[in-house]
């Protein structure tokens, strides 16, 4: 069939071209806030630094923090169930930001550059 029987266009010989092509759909530009930590979050993550690094810690701890890297997420929900029971014991003021902190998949990049630094600053 050619275009010309009735109203309805031809698709034989037609080529698609960048705005007609399909896209696909797991291919959609997420809008989010991971490349974004509050200025709390980023408080806390150079307070941990500074204290692992002051510890004597750093090396081990960049080795650890690597490993479990993809485990980032869980940790933040295991926080998130266990507050109960940890406020139960006491009030800390810096549970909430952390599990917050650990929520964010840059937070581990941003805590490693952060002991990186310490590391440096001390020598």
């Amino acid at each position: 069939m050619n275009g010309s029987a009735g109203n309805r266009p031809s698709f034989e010989n037609r080529s698609l071209d960048q705005e007609s092509r399909v896209q696909d759909p797991m291919d959609i530009p997420r809008v989010s806030n991971q490349d974004y930590l509050s200025p709390q979050e980023q408080e806390l993550a150079n307070r941990l630094a500074g204290r692992i690094v002051r510890l004597g810690l750093g090396p081990v701890a960049l080795l650890f923090i690597e490993s479990v890297r993809p485990l980032n997420f869980v940790g933040s929900q295991l926080l998130h169930f266990l507050a109960p029971f940890v406020q139960a014991f006491g009030h800390f003021s810096d549970y909430d930001t952390l599990a917050a902190l650990l929520e964010n998949r840059r937070s581990v990049d941003r805590l490693l550059e952060a002991i990186e630094r310490e590391e440096a600053a001390r020598g």
